[in-house]
C-alpha cells in the first residue's frame, strides 16, 4: 500500500515537472515584451531581434524616453514601436540587464574578425542578400512572361486604374518594408517618413522594371498600360505625357 502511493507520488511529481518544462518551452517560443516570435534568450529575456537590438541601442546610447500617456502603453507586435518609453521599461520588467549589454560590447571589443562570419556593418548576412535576390527574381520572371504581343489585349490607363495600381503597390511596399530588420525597430513615426519620402521612387522603379522588356509601353502593377503612342487620342493626355517621361528618362537608360 506504502509502495503504491509512493509510485503514485513519483509518477506526479515527473508528470508535474514535464508539463512544467513543455509551458516553459512553450514560453521561450514568444518574445517575453512583445510577444513575437522569440529567436533566443537576449540580455537575460527570451525576445525578438527587434526587442534584442532596442534595448541594446537604448542602453548604449543611455536614451532617456518618455512617455507622452499615462505609462500603461500597449506593447505588442504592431504596437511595439508607438512609445519607447513603455517598451523600454517592460525590457527590464522581462528580466534584460544593463550589464549584459556592457558584457556584450567588451567581448566584441577582445574578439579578432572571423570569416566564419560574414555578416555586413548592416546586419544583412549573405545568405539573406542572395535569398532577397532569389525572390526578387522570381517576381521579375512572371512580369518578364508578358509579351509585345499579348500586351495589345490589356486595358489602357485611365486616372482611376493609375490610382488603383498605385493603392495596391503601397500597399505591397509597406509589407516589404515590414521584412526589414532595421526599419521595424524605428520608431512608428520615423517608419511613416520614410515611406512618405521615398514611395514615389519605389513606384516609378517598380513600374520601370516591369516594363523593362516591353517596347514603348509601361505595364502597371494592376496590369493596366499606358502607351507611348496614345492611339485615338483614347488615353488621358496628362497620364501619356507623364508615361512618356517614364519611358524615356528611365525605362530606356536602363
Amino acid at each position: 500500500m506504502g509502495l503504491c502511493d509512493d509510485d503514485s507520488d513519483m509518477q506526479l511529481e515527473t508528470s508535474s515537472s514535464e508539463a512544467s518544462a513543455t509551458s516553459s518551452i512553450t514560453l521561450s517560443q514568444h518574445c517575453a515584451i512583445c510577444g513575437d516570435r522569440a529567436t533566443g534568450k537576449h540580455y537575460g529575456a527570451s525576445s525578438c531581434d527587434g526587442c534584442k537590438g532596442f534595448f541594446r541601442r537604448s542602453v548604449r546610447k543611455n536614451h532617456l524616453y518618455t512617455c507622452r500617456f499615462s505609462r500603461n502603453c500597449v506593447v505588442d507586435k504592431d504596437k511595439r514601436n508607438q512609445c519607447r518609453y513603455c517598451r523600454l521599461r517592460k525590457c527590464f520588467k522581462a528580466g534584460m540587464k544593463k550589464e549584459a549589454v556592457q558584457n556584450e560590447r567588451d567581448r566584441i571589443n577582445c574578439r579578432r574578425p572571423s570569416y566564419e562570419e560574414p555578416t555586413q556593418a548592416n546586419g544583412l548576412s549573405v545568405v539573406s542578400l542572395l535569398n532577397a535576390e532569389l525572390l526578387s527574381r522570381k517576381v521579375i520572371d512572371e512580369t518578364n512572361n508578358v509579351t509585345d504581343a499579348e500586351i495589345n489585349n490589356r486595358k489602357l490607363a485611365k486616372i482611376n486604374d493609375v490610382c488603383d495600381s498605385i493603392k495596391q503597390q503601397l500597399l505591397i511596399l509597406v509589407e516589404w518594408a515590414k521584412y526589414i530588420p532595421a526599419f521595424t525597430e524605428l520608431h512608428l513615426d520615423d517608419q511613416v517618413a520614410l515611406l512618405r519620402a521615398h514611395a514615389g521612387e519605389h513606384l516609378l522603379l517598380g513600374c520601370a522594371r516591369r516594363s523593362l522588356h516591353l517596347s514603348d509601353v509601361l505595364l502597371l502593377g494592376n496590369n493596366c498600360i499606358i502607351t507611348k503612342h496614345n492611339i485615338d487620342g483614347r488615353m488621358d493626355i496628362d497620364i501619356s505625357m507623364i508615361g512618356i517621361r517614364v519611358m524615356d528618362e528611365i525605362v530606356k537608360p536602363l
